[in-house]
């Protein structure tokens, strides 16, 4: 498969050649392809960790945002009290959509008085935005692609959960990419207690911000000549492998 050490793959699932960038808001610098090391490399003022930690969750699809993952986000928030949840997709810019997720996250126990539905906005607002989060947390099953890597380059890291599938395990290869499959938990308790440990150590997530864009930028997910050398060698292969 085309991940690193097998990070993506797992019997059963199917590797494809896939472009997830979301229509219109993604700048003309990130480009992604499938190849052994990851499938995506990226080419783009990191904050600093507050002490009432924000979380995240940037998704283009709201499909992603499923029962499991809303009674995950319930128990990090009631054990967090100062804790904020922002939850920003461009589905959400439209009133019928916003009110009736608001009304799901409502009805799974989220304290709504401190989450924050957003729409979308330019790229360079979005990207500027995670100077305010401190942690980005994955949705699951399907887990992210480009919104993994976009919060890595901007200094914040993202928590995500590994699956059985393909499209469950994209974020653990690029977190497993720039040394942070740690970050990786295996079942939803792990996840929850994860977001929770992490949240409440300020300085060792304040270290972690502060050289994440140097950690990025010295891994596999930046690397483009290594990117390319990977999937010639992979079509290569696929193509001996049609003879």
């Amino acid at each position: 498969m085309f991940a690193p050490d097998g990070a993506a793959d797992h019997p059963g699932s199917l590797g494809i050649i896939a472009d997830q960038r979301r229509r219109g808001t993604i700048a003309s610098t990130i480009d992604s392809a499938v190849m052994p090391q990851g499938s995506r490399c990226v080419d783009e003022k990191v904050g600093q960790a507050s002490r009432a930690s924000t979380f995240v969750v940037g998704t283009n699809n709201l499909a992603k945002v499923t029962a499991p993952v809303l009674a995950a986000w319930s128990r990090i928030l009631a054990a967090l009290p100062e804790a904020r949840l922002v939850l920003r997709t461009h589905g959400l810019g439209e009133p019928a959509t916003r009110a009736r997720t608001a009304a799901r996250l409502a009805a799974a126990g989220l304290p709504m008085q401190r989450v924050a539905l957003e729409g979308g906005v330019p790229h360079r607002e979005l990207m500027a935005a995670y100077g305010g989060i401190d942690i980005a947390l994955d949705p699951f099953p399907y887990t992210g692609g480009l919104t993994v890597c976009e919060a890595l380059w901007m200094g914040v890291p993202v928590l995500a959960m590994a699956g059985d599938s393909f499209c469950a395990r994209h974020a653990l290869s690029h977190l497993s990419n720039v040394g942070l499959g740690d970050w990786v938990a295996g079942d939803v308790d792990a996840y929850v207690a994860q977001a929770i440990a992490r949240a409440q150590d300020v300085p060792a997530l304040a270290a972690l911000r502060a050289g994440m864009r140097e950690r990025v930028a010295a891994s596999p997910l930046t690397d483009a000549a290594r990117f390319s050398r990977g999937l010639a060698a992979a079509l290569r292969h696929a193509w001996g492998e049609a003879a």
